[in-house]
């Protein structure tokens, strides 16, 4: 099994693909340059994460390599509500930029009009809709959030992951600015569109975090988002109405962007019930430092009520002592050397430690296993006496 590091790969292909087929229109368009071009060649270089995911996980693992990618990143194996959520918010976006273009003009936009952009002529709204899943859909996200996300959220947060992907993200459309009208254009609005891009890096890696690291859903919100704002009739008040709703929704998030990648952290608020399969996670969204402590689901009604009551619980309290009994994910997997959590978790344990249930008049010592919760509580004490 190959150990290499496939960032520097991911990122270099991206860039020179994406870039190279950008560089003729460039050159057209800054020096006249009049070198031939193929029809919707701007298009074509949204395929450059594409095929730079590709040659990372082939780079980093072979052929095994880009089946695991492939099988993970284009997963079905998520709940139903994260399909109905890709196509449900575009629908949102739409009656919000339509409902704010009719505020403003006194007048519905033409309807007629939906989706169509002279960057792709001839086609309906339905072909434009299929290019955009192509291209900023499968192309784009392939990469984004289908490669370089969990590779990153595998070494960070999930919060700095989606960050550090906004940053390369902006990165890779720089060229754009300089042979696309739209971006060329812009002027200090790019300061807005800045932004949008990060909310956006915020709102799309936690969709495919929920997602259980599936981009089926991110496609089909990315090609949705652009076939309302890319339209011709949507550059004003519509795009701008959109970009905010998505930067409203980045910036306040109902998750948990801490959580190292592969525990499923979903923050419990005070409207979510504590139900859900014995398979489940659940946690703690702790708002300072976005840490998750990550208990299993095995809660009882009382303690749930406490947990999804606003505060987290004193550490001394039984509660948190049963709290951290449940924990079954080793501390070397949630990385505590490197995240907040596991300052909560160290504190976690001083606070069973101290606590009379825990101290050597109450149990034989550490050897003293008889059932699995004991075995789990005793794993735990070694893992931490040895961290």
């Amino acid at each position: 099994m190959r150990h290499r590091n496939g960032l520097p790969v991911f990122i270099s292909v991206t860039f020179v693909v994406t870039w190279m087929v950008w560089l003729p229109l460039i050159l057209n368009r800054q020096l006249d340059a009049e070198l031939p071009t193929l029809p919707y060649q701007s298009l074509y270089a949204s395929f450059g994460p594409l095929i730079g995911a590709v040659a990372a996980s082939a780079y980093t693992g072979g052929l095994a390599g880009v089946q695991a990618w492939a099988s993970r990143a284009f997963s079905v194996r998520f709940r139903a509500i994260w399909w109905y959520a890709a196509v449900a918010m575009p629908v949102a976006y739409l009656l919000i930029g339509y409902g704010a273009a009719r505020v403003a003009d006194g007048r519905w936009p033409d309807w007629a009009a939906f989706g169509l952009t002279d960057k792709i002529p001839s086609l309906g709204a339905l072909g434009v809709a299929a290019v955009w899943i192509l291209t900023s859909g499968l192309g784009e996200e392939s990469g984004w959030r289908g490669w370089l996300l969990p590779t990153l959220a595998g070494r960070t947060s999930v919060l700095g992951a989606s960050l550090i992907v906004a940053v390369i993200w902006i990165t890779w459309h720089v060229p754009a600015f300089f042979f696309n009208p739209t971006y060329a254009a812009m002027g200090w609005g790019a300061v807005g569109w800045v932004i949008g891009l990060v909310a956006g890096s915020l709102l799309l890696a936690w969709m495919t975090q929920q997602a259980h690291w599936s981009i089926l859903p991110v496609l089909i919100w990315h090609a949705g988002f652009d076939l309302l704002t890319a339209a011709d009739q949507s550059s004003g008040i519509i795009a701008a109405a959109i970009s905010t709703v998505v930067i409203i929704q980045g910036v306040s998030l109902p998750s948990c962007p801490g959580a190292p990648a592969g525990v499923g952290c979903s923050c419990l608020q005070r409207s979510r019930p504590c139900a859900g399969s014995a398979a489940a996670w659940r946690s703690v969204c702790r708002t300072a430092g976005f840490a998750c402590l990550a208990v299993s689901s095995g809660v009882s009604p009382g303690e749930c009520a406490l947990l999804i009551g606003g505060r987290v619980p004193l550490l001394g309290s039984s509660l948190a002592i049963r709290t951290v009994r449940s924990l079954s994910v080793p501390s070397e997997r949630l990385g505590w050397r490197t995240n907040a959590l596991g300052l909560v978790d160290e504190l976690a344990y001083l606070a069973y430690r101290a606590a009379p249930s825990a101290s050597p008049s109450s149990t034989n010592g550490p050897n003293d296993v008889t059932g699995p919760r004991q075995r789990r509580t005793a794993t735990r004490r070694r893992q931490w006496n040895t961290a």
